[in-house]
C-alpha cells in the first residue's frame, strides 16, 4: 500500500473534507494528530512523501520546510500533514467537490 492509498483507506469523504478545508492542526485528521502518530507514518512512507510532495512543491519547498523546523519530530509532523492535506485537496478535486482555493488555506 502506497501512503497516498493508506490516507484514503483512513479516512471517509467528509473526513477528508474536513481535512482539505481546515487542514490537520484542527485536530480533523483523527489518526494523525500526535507525534507518535504522524512519526510512525513518516517512517513507513518516508520516499512516498518526500516523492510527492517534491512532485508538487519542488526542492526549494522541502528545503524551507526543513529549515523552519525544530527537531526531527517537528519536520516529520510537518511533511506528514502537508501531504495529508494535499492528498485530501487532491481527492476532493477528483470527485468534483475540490475547490482550487483550498491549496491556499493548507500546509
Amino acid at each position: 500500500m502506497t501512503a497516498v492509498e493508506s490516507i484514503l483507506k483512513s479516512y471517509d469523504l467528509e473526513q477528508l473534507r474536513d481535512i482539505a478545508k481546515h487542514g490537520c492542526a484542527s485536530g480533523c485528521a483523527r489518526d494523525h494528530i500526535y507525534y507518535s502518530e504522524t512519526t510512525e507514518f513518516f517512517n513507513k512512507y518516508e520516499s512516498d512523501i518526500q516523492d510527492y510532495l517534491r512532485d508538487i512543491y519542488g526542492e526549494d519547498f522541502m528545503f524551507h520546510l526543513v529549515t523552519d523546523c525544530h527537531d526531527m519530530t517537528d519536520m516529520k509532523n510537518k511533511l506528514v500533514w502537508t501531504f495529508i492535506e494535499l492528498v485530501a485537496s487532491d481527492y476532493m478535486n477528483q470527485v468534483g467537490e475540490g475547490d482550487d482555493a483550498l491549496y491556499g488555506e493548507v500546509a
